[in-house]
């Protein structure tokens, strides 16, 4: 334990000079030391250096006036997840379904590795295909979607700062009876926490009808706030069982729902074992402050429109 805490006290300048360079432009990318510093130390500090991280952007990026429905920030600030149904129209879901049912996504292989890239219709024993972010980006209606105002006052609401667009990403869960825990787990089909940034939500808009055998997003409610166990890992289903059965939830949903959630609560895509599943995946933080080195710039024709400063800084490729 003291190796490691003078370690995360070694990388404090570099961590110092990230935190700068991103409250400039949050088309910065982060040293790993930096990412890693803030990973360990929440899981260190149980989750306490979120708060002083988000502090600091609240002071320079405050916003005030956003407008977002209190039902939905009620529920997703108690339980870190709420679905919002028939958030997309029918004209949206079909235009972006063929969309990703005629271009090719990378086989995801154990430990996240992008393999082959074939279709939905030919991909066979595999548990995940993986649509490049460049794709995802291009995909119709999705620019225009990133800047809804319903979407960034969520974001904004939540943070109390300017929301900032971390990723966005799209694949299909396909079912997979042979899968191995190694495939599952490079799927995100076992239970897992993330902590890419200092503090964020992810929205996941369904492009497909999702029952409980379709591999519904599944979250251990109120698991973002109190957790006893924060690990840099996975969690097997037995144990997650044993202490939160009551707290499980279930995302089951249709075509046009999203489903926003804090997925630095514990949360997993079950793996579905009747049919696909194709997901539209938003990320908003407070700051790219992270993991940002991981994911990659977009095309500043692509920009959109928006109220806040800093929100689409990574089009600027």
């Amino acid at each position: 334990m003291i190796e490691k805490l003078f370690k995360l006290i070694h990388t404090l300048p570099v961590f110092a000079l990230d935190l700068c360079k991103h409250l400039r432009n949050e088309s910065h990318a982060s040293k790993f030391l930096s990412y890693r510093m803030m990973r360990l130390s929440y899981i260190y500090s149980d989750g306490r250096s979120r708060a002083v991280l988000r502090s600091i952007f609240r002071l320079f990026r405050p916003v005030k006036g956003a407008a977002a429905d209190a039902r939905v920030m009620s529920k997703l600030r108690a339980d870190g997840i709420v679905r919002v149904g028939k958030f997309l129209d029918r004209g949206t879901v079909d235009r972006l379904y063929a969309y990703f049912s005629q271009i090719p996504g990378h086989v995801v292989g154990p430990k996240f590795q992008l393999l082959d890239r074939v279709t939905i219709s030919e991909a066979r024993n595999v548990c995940r295909l993986q649509f490049d972010h460049q794709d995802v980006v291009q995909a119709p209606g999705v620019v225009a979607l990133l800047a809804h105002d319903a979407i960034l006052d969520v974001a904004a609401t939540y943070f109390s700062c300017e929301p900032i667009l971390a990723t966005i990403s799209a694949w299909w869960s396909i079912p997979n009876q042979g899968a191995s825990r190694e495939d599952l787990s490079g799927a995100a089909q076992l239970y897992h926490m993330d902590y890419d940034y200092p503090e964020f939500i992810k929205f996941f808009f369904y492009l497909t009808n999702v029952t409980a055998d379709d591999g519904p997003f599944t979250y251990i409610r109120t698991t973002h706030r109190q957790n006893a166990d924060r690990r840099d890992g996975r969690y097997s289903d037995e144990e997650i069982d044993a202490r939160y059965r009551t707290e499980r939830y279930e995302a089951v949903g249709n075509a046009g729902d999203v489903i926003i959630a804090d997925t630095s609560g514990i949360h997993k895509g079950k793996p579905p074992v009747k049919g696909n599943r194709l997901v539209l995946q938003f990320e908003y933080a407070c700051s790219r402050l992270g993991n940002s080195a991981s994911y990659p710039l977009y095309p500043r024709t692509l920009k959109p429109e928006c109220k806040y400063r800093h929100t689409f800084d990574i089009f600027c490729r």
